[in-house]
This record gives C-alpha cells, structure tokens and sequence, in this order.
C-alpha cells in the first residue's frame, strides 16, 4: 500500500512535479553540453600544443638570423616561416611556407604536401567557400591541388590583424605551401618572420640582442599572441561558466520542490496520521515519501545528462569553427557525466528531506490536527481593510504564502537577466563596432611602414592621405602591449564625436581606460620593451574607443617626448587604397573588412540569442506555471467558495493569482539593476586580457521588448493556471467534504 503513494501524489499533481523535473533536465543539459564540449576542446588542445611544438614567441625584424648562433648563445631554437596574403575576388588567403620544427601544422584530414603543385587549406576557409579535398584552387594564374585540410597552433583563432575582434571565414583563411613555390609564385614581404620556442628568460635576452642588433619590426610572447590569446581566454572561460549555470538552475528547481512537498505534505496530514495510528515509523514513512525527489531526480538528471552529451556534438562543432582547435585524441566525459548526474542529488534530495522531515517528526495529534492550513486569519493588517473585499483577499492570499511569490520574484528577474543580455550582447558589439568604425576612425586605410620615411620617400601621388606615428610600449609591470599614435590635433582621419578631446598629454582609448582602471589626470608608465626605458606620462583624457590597447599624442609632443627625428614617419591614414611600394610596407589594414566580418557574423550571433530568450522564456514559464498550479490545488475549497458565493472565474483568478501580477513586475524591475551589475562583472571578466571592452548599457528598446517577451510567456501560464480554476466545480469539492 505504502509504495503506491509517491506514483499517486505524483500523477495527481504531475505539471508540479514534472515542471520541476523539466528544471533539473535544463541544468544537468546546460552542464553535461558546457562540461563535455569545454573538457572535449581542452584535452585536445594541450595534446595539439604539445605535438605541434606551439612557439613561446615570434618576433618579425629586417634582415636574417644565424639559427646556429641563437641556438648556441640563448639556448633558444628558431625557425624562419614565410607568408604572402593573396587576394582573390574579394577574399584573402594568407600563404605560409611549411615549418618543420616550431608551429608544425596539424593535418585533421586528408594528407600533408608532398610537391610544388598542392596546398593544405584552412577548414573552415574551404567550408565557407566550397572548397573540397582533391579539388583544385587557382592562385596566381596556377592550380594547386587541395590534398588536405590543416590547423595551425599560432593561428587557432584564425584572425586577418590582431586588432579584428570576429573571425570571418567567408574572406578569409590561411593555406600552406613549400617554401620554394611560395618564394618563386608568390611576392613575399622583404621583412623576416621567425618563431621561438625555449625557456622565457632566455626568450628575454634574445628579445634584447635583435632590438639591439637588427631593426626589430614587432615581438610578441605567446600570451600577447591575440590568435592564441582570444581561443585561450574563450576556453578558460566557458570551462569556468558550465557550472554556475547549472548549480543556480538546480538551485532554484530546489527550492521549488521545498515548497510543493511542504505543501502537499500538510494537505495530507490526515493520512499520514492515520499510517502513524496504524503503526508505521517515521522512519518507514520518510522512506516512501523520499521516493517523490530521488524520481525527480533521477528523471531530470539522466534524462538531461543524455540530451546535454547529444546537444554537445554539434556545439563542439561549432566551437572548432570558431577556434581551430583539431580532434587529436578522443576523449570519453566520465567524469562530466557523473558530476551532472549526482549535482542535482546535492540539492533535491535534502531539500525533500527538510521538506518532509519537519512534518514527520510532529506527534500523531499535531499531524491530524494539521498545523499549516490555509487561513486568512493569518494576515490582521488593517492597513489592506481600504481596499476592496477581492483586493483584501488577493493580498492576503499572496501574503500568506510570501515564499512563493519570492521564489516567482526571483525567477522572473533572473529570466529578465538573460533575456535582456540576449538582446543587448549583439546591438552593444554591432554599436562599439559602428561607433569606431565609422564615427571615429574615418580613414579606410591604414598602412604601418617598416621603418622611418619622409613624406618624399612615399612618393603617394594622392592627396587623400596623411602620415603619422606609431610607437609600442608596455604598460608598466604587465605584458599589454600598447600603441601610441602621434596624430595631428586637427586630423580628419579620426575624429571624437560630441567630445572635445584634450590633447595636452597622453589621450587612452576607453578599452585600456577600463582594463587598467585609468582616469584623466593619472600618471601611467610606459615600458619601452626593446631599449628596456620607462617613460611617465599624464592621462590628459579619455577617448571613446571600445577596441584595442592604443592612446593617442599630439605629433610634434610625441616625436619630442620618444626623440624620433622630425618629419619621419613610420604609418598612413588614408581614404583611398594606396599603392605602397612592397619593400617600405610592413602591413596593412582595410577597414570595410572588419565591418563585412560582422556582417556575415551577425546571422549565427542571432541563433544564439534566439537560444537565449527561449531559455529565459522556459525558465519563467515553468516557474511562474508551477506556483500558480500549487498555489490553485491548495486553495480548491475557497475557489469553489467563491463560485457558490456568486464570483465570476476572472474574479476567482484575481483573487487567488492576482498578486502574481505584482511578483512579475518587482521581479522584472529588480532584475534591471541585476542585469547591470552582472553585465558589469562578466564583461570585466570576459575581456580582461583582450584589447576591448563592451558596454552593456541598457536601452529603452531593449528594454521594452524584452519586457513584452516575458510578459507575453506570462499571460500564458496565466492563461493555463486560469483554465484549471475554470474546471473546478463547487459541486465536486462539495461531494469531497461530504466524503
């Protein structure tokens, strides 16, 4: 007899029992997918780094190194790699010769090259393109054979300029080719690029032997590398995000099932005193009851750890098109799926526990008499006599049972978190990106120079350009890098919209500003990485530019400050494409192609958010459905009350759900500041160690639709609890009092 009462508690109040199950399916998915995806791309990693002899460093000079000499002198080994952007029908793709020592390529399918005429592409260059093993590619007026797709440990974000935020696949990838085809098909810069690999104190006094010795064009240590730097960070940080996640969902499913069972168990008071009376323990009856949160349990959990490892097949996908990071070795989730399956045990079961274990250990005389029943005696505050009766009533009704409209409270406002940060994520990156983009950096063009040129050297026969200068420097005790322009005042190459911008020191960008916790009249010091020289420098202001690490100084003040020559200059702004003869050019960066990045990214952006709001739409659905439905089956008899006094069903449902109407507005108020403070905190964390920052302002639009959104999710699980009181018949609860 005893082991039918958990199945018959649950089927009679099954939407209770299986929303709660349907949270503890949404955490134990959330955490097996991130677990399983994160642990997946992690493992593979470290054993891709370690085969593919990942470099500690790369440095870019004028002029060659004796190999030998460095290996002999530094204990450091190095190798030179050449590389050449092709462009073709609107896309780039950057050539590289085969190294094999340091940054080995890692061929994830077909096979490595093995003469003159083939080529190993970028996965996912040729995916966007259709590109196909065996196919045939023609590059500067000869066809090379695809024979295989490969990865590149240097490039596992695989980015055009360090200053891109977005990948973009569809213009461009990376290809590898012999040295020699690249040397006689290809123009390849006149500049030299070397990796690194050894110990980083030997790195640093080889660092210094080539300032000193050659012309030192850019030295990166492997952390400052953004195409090994923005895959790293995303790894550690999605690895640290699965499990808040998760825990706060289960958290919250927890302290749903507190409240139902406590609920139901004191409706059941009767008959737990009639099985006290017949000789049952409190022991042997704990044991029965405890079989309502190990179902839920097990329901939610295994069925969550199952569709969270079958949903983690394709985001592992779409985490290695994102990042270039192959399968080198399977790796089986034991313990990821463990850990989802016994999480949700370490909340749901005490938490039935407390529950149930109060009820139980009452006398027989307390359980019969019931302790908890419903009554509106319990609320005496003359302040609600001035409203009207139903208002009384729904007031009271509401205040009698605070903890469910707690718990209503604290789910709609962190659905509110979610579906807002859903919203404003992409406008905020499509905002930062228009606002320098196209506000501020007017120019199209930019060209870094590898050395010092007059405005005669150039020899640019147009009128559309201006040159500048541009120093690099560390930030005092830190390995960021920073860039300093030394730009006119007065230039319409960037301008600072509704600011107006003091020039009479060193000007940051609001990224670094952020980042290092800067403000105007600060003194911050600059480290001259290569002639090992500090240089202090006031904060004059702060400019309004979300991407990168770079300030900005008035030319003849900047020139003065670093004892450059004047009239020398090492970079162009520019509105029209210039034709930069190839032996003064060390790069070049077009501005249209970071705002067609975004373009093309935008689609996938919105699928993710699309995930997002139907996550935070679920949440409020299933929290807001489960109150309401406990809320409705406690109070039968006085619904059925007011139907024999003569209440309309919508007057009914005012009464006894109408504080909900309250709950959700505090709930979605409260959750603004909340977004604000969260926003605050994950965007400082996200983006600690990259070159920009992302303001999650809140905006009126955003705002608002995602106010209608959750209240739309609202108004129908109103609509579902309304349908319930509308079947309930005074007759029937009539004919169970007579029973």
């Amino acid at each position: 007899m005893l082991n039918k009462i958990p199945k018959r508690l649950i089927l009679k109040n099954k939407s209770q029992y299986l929303g709660i199950s349907l949270l503890i399916l949404i955490g134990c998915m959330c955490y097996t997918m991130f677990a399983v995806t994160m642990g997946n791309i992690s493992n593979n990693y470290e054993i891709f780094k370690e085969k593919t002899n990942q470099e500690k460093a790369h440095f870019i000079i004028m002029g060659d190194l004796d190999k030998a000499f460095i290996k002999k002198n530094f204990n450091v080994n190095i190798e030179k790699r050449l590389q050449s952007d092709y462009d073709f029908s609107g896309k780039t793709l950057r050539l590289f010769s085969l190294p094999n020592e340091i940054n080995k390529p890692f061929v994830q399918e077909g096979r490595t090259i093995k003469n003159n005429n083939e080529i190993l592409i970028d996965p996912n260059f040729a995916n966007k393109n259709g590109y196909r093993i065996g196919e045939s590619i023609k590059l500067n007026n000869k066809s090379y054979k695809i024979v295989g797709f490969f990865v590149m440990p240097d490039y596992t974000y695989v980015i055009k300029n360090e200053q891109d935020i977005l990948n973009d696949p569809v213009h461009f990838g990376i290809a590898m080719m012999y040295e020699s085809e690249l040397k006689s098909n290809f123009k390849v810069p006149v500049y030299s690029y070397y990796m690194a690999v050894g110990n980083e104190k030997n790195i640093d006094k080889l660092k210094n032997y080539i300032a000193e010795n050659t012309t030192l064009l850019d030295f990166k240590y492997k952390n400052e590398n953004a195409r090994i730097l923005y895959s790293e960070m995303k790894i550690k940080s999605g690895e640290k995000a699965t499990l808040p996640i998760a825990v706060f969902i289960i958290l919250l499913s927890s302290f749903l099932l507190f409240i139902v069972l406590r609920r139901q168990i004191n409706i059941l008071h009767s008959e737990i005193g009639a099985l006290y009376s017949l000789g049952y323990t409190k022991k042997e009856l704990l044991s029965v009851y405890m079989r309502i949160p190990i179902y839920i349990w097990l329901f939610g959990s295994i069925f969550g750890t199952i569709l969270g490892y079958v949903e983690a097949i394709p985001m592992t996908n779409m985490y290695r098109s994102y990042f270039s990071i192959p399968v080198v070795e399977l790796s089986y989730p034991v313990k990821e799926i463990i850990v989802s399956i016994l999480l949700p045990f370490i909340f749901i079961i005490p938490s039935g526990f407390l529950a149930l274990n109060k009820m139980l250990s009452k006398s027989i005389i307390e359980i019969i008499r019931g302790t908890s029943k419903f009554s509106f005696k319990k609320i005496k505050l003359k302040f609600f006599d001035k409203f009207s009766f139903k208002s009384r009533i729904m007031f009271k009704h509401g205040l009698i049972h605070i903890s469910r409209e707690l718990i209503l409270i604290i789910g709609i406002a962190s659905s509110t978190v979610l579906m807002l940060y859903g919203l404003i994520a992409q406008s905020s990156i499509e905002n930062i990106t228009n606002f320098t983009y196209k506000e501020v950096l007017k120019y199209n063009y930019q060209y870094i120079l590898n050395g010092y040129y007059t405005k005669s050297d150039l020899n640019i026969n147009n009128q559309n350009y201006e040159p500048f200068v541009v120093v690099s420097f560390e930030i005092n005790n830190t390995k960021t890098n920073v860039q300093l322009y030394g730009i006119n005042k007065k230039t319409e190459f960037i301008k600072f919209p509704n600011q107006d911008i003091d020039f009479s020191g060193l000007v940051i960008a609001k990224s670094l500003a952020i980042k290092f916790n800067l403000n105007k009249g600060d003194i911050i010091t600059l480290h001259d990485k290569f002639r090992d020289k500090d240089y202090k420098i006031k904060i004059s202001d702060i400019a309004p530019i979300y991407i990168g690490s770079q300030g900005f100084m008035d030319i003849n003040q900047l020139i003065e400050k670093f004892g450059l020559k004047q009239g020398y200059y090492n970079g162009i702004f520019s509105f029209d494409s210039l034709n930069i003869p190839s032996d003064k050019l060390f790069m070049s960066f077009d501005k249209q192609y970071l705002i067609n990045s975004f373009k093309d990214l935008s689609k996938p952006m919105q699928a993710v958010i699309g995930v997002m709001s139907l996550m935070a739409s679920l949440l409020s659905l299933i929290i807001i459905y489960v109150l309401s439905s406990l809320t409705i089956n406690e109070s039968r008899k006085n619904i059925s009350l007011f139907k024999l006094l003569g209440f309309y069903n919508n007057e009914v449902d005012y009464m006894t759900l109408g504080l909900n109407n309250i709950s959700f507005v505090i709930g979605f108020i409260l959750g603004l500041p909340f977004f604000r403070i969260l926003s605050d905190a994950l965007i400082a964390y996200a983006t600690k160690d990259s070159d920009f920052s992302i303001d999650l302002s809140l905006k009126l639009s955003s705002v608002l639709i995602g106010f209608i959104a959750l209240l739309a999710v609202y108004i129908l699980s109103r609509y579902l609890g309304r349908l319930k009181i509308n079947k309930i018949e005074p007759v029937e609860i009539l004919k169970e009092q007579m029973d």
